[in-house]
Parts: C-alpha cells; structure tokens; sequence
C-alpha cells in the first residue's frame, strides 16, 4: 500500500472567484464551453513515488460495463493486457489513438484489434496528445502519464476521478473525437499507407533508421 502514496481529496468544488463570475455552461457535455465546478472525488498517483502503471491497471480491472479510451503513446504491455482481459470479461472497450501511435516500437494498437476491440485513429490534429480512460460512464483516469513503456521513469501524474457529470462531458468529447476518427485494422497496413500519404504530399522524409529512431524515442515517453 505504501508504494502508492495514493492521494485522496474529496472536491466540492465551490471556488470563490470574485463576485459577478459566472462560469460559462456548455449547450451539450464536451462542448465549446468550459464544465463548471463540479464535485468530485480524486485518487491521485504521483511519479516518481507511486507506481501509476498498477494504479491505471487496477481501475481497468475494476470497470464493470465499459471504458472507452484516448492515447498518445502506447506501448505499456501491463495496460493493454489489462484491456484486453476487460473485453475478455464482458466489458465493452473502444481506444481512440493518435497516428504515430500504431508505428512505435512496442504498440498495443495491434493486440487490441486482434482481441476485438475497436481502435480508431485520430489523425486530424497535429497530434492526439489525450491520455484518457472513461470508466463506466462514472469514473476516469486522467492526467499527464503516457499509457507507455518508459513513462514510469518520468515526473508524471495521473488520477481517478470519480464524478459522472466529468465523465459524461469527456465522453461526449471522446464521441466527437470518434466521430472523426478513421478505423485502424493492423500496423502494416496503417504505416504503410502514412508513408505513401507523406510522400504524396511532399512532406520531407526521413531514411528508415531515422524513422525507427524518432518512434523508439516516442515510444520511451
């Protein structure tokens, strides 16, 4: 238990901002407007000092119905087999990745796909830099550490937050973001054809070894 230094705050979010401050409220959860105060309750997991690969595996493990995902940099094998064993129990999982996500040395993307799980590829912005984790429509995992190998040897915070109003304005933005998403079926396929797009539209390119060694670097964040 000590190893995680888990931080609990329980947040009745009631911020004196001034007088007359109103905050904006979103015609729809995830909208263009900010979400209000909201309570909550937070675990947090703090690295170095408490080991947040355990602390997002553990709320994995303990998602009932669903746990719908974004990613950036993919490559932890201890949270894609807790994923994986989620769909395997029953749990409905659906990961929204960015593009360079499938390409690193290491990625989970393909695992996913083979165990039945819809992965998508969120290739519109520069990049998809999320690391988020719906649970149940009820919980969150959010925060700064990458769903990667070598992100346990950072300064990095992740948390759980238990708050179904939070969970349904990230979800209506992880809808969004789905919906603007293109289906990624395996690795070969989807880096091949990002290559050929490259080329087509003159961007520079880099030789093979150069290639691996941006993704390697990428995928120790």
């Amino acid at each position: 238990m000590g190893m995680f230094r888990t931080i609990v705050a329980a947040l009745g979010v009631a911020v004196a901002l001034g007088s007359g401050f109103a905050w904006p409220r979103p015609a729809t959860p995830g909208g263009d407007a900010a979400l209000p105060p909201t309570a909550a309750m937070i675990a947090s997991c703090l690295v170095p000092g408490c080991d947040a690969t355990a602390f997002i595996v553990k709320a994995i493990d303990g998602a009932q119905a669903e746990i719908r995902g974004q990613a950036y940099n993919f490559t932890s094998a201890a949270i894609v087999e807790a994923l994986v064993r989620a769909r395997q129990r029953g749990v409905y999982v659906a990961i929204l990745l960015d593009k360079i996500s499938p390409c690193q040395r290491g990625s989970g993307a393909d695992a996913l796909a083979l165990a039945g799980i819809p992965v998508m590829i969120d290739a519109r912005p520069r990049i998809a830099h999320n690391k988020v984790l719906i649970i149940d429509r009820e919980r969150l995992i959010l925060g700064s550490f990458n769903f990667s190998a070598g992100a346990m040897r950072n300064a990095e915070d992740t948390n759980l937050v238990n708050a179904p109003a939070v969970a349904a304005y990230y979800l209506a933005y992880w809808t969004a973001r789905q919906q603007a998403s293109t289906p990624y079926n395996e690795r070969g396929q989807w880096c091949h054809a990002r290559s050929s797009r490259q080329r087509r539209s003159g961007a520079p390119r880099r030789n093979a070894a150069q290639g691996r060694s941006k993704n390697r670097a990428f995928a120790g964040l």
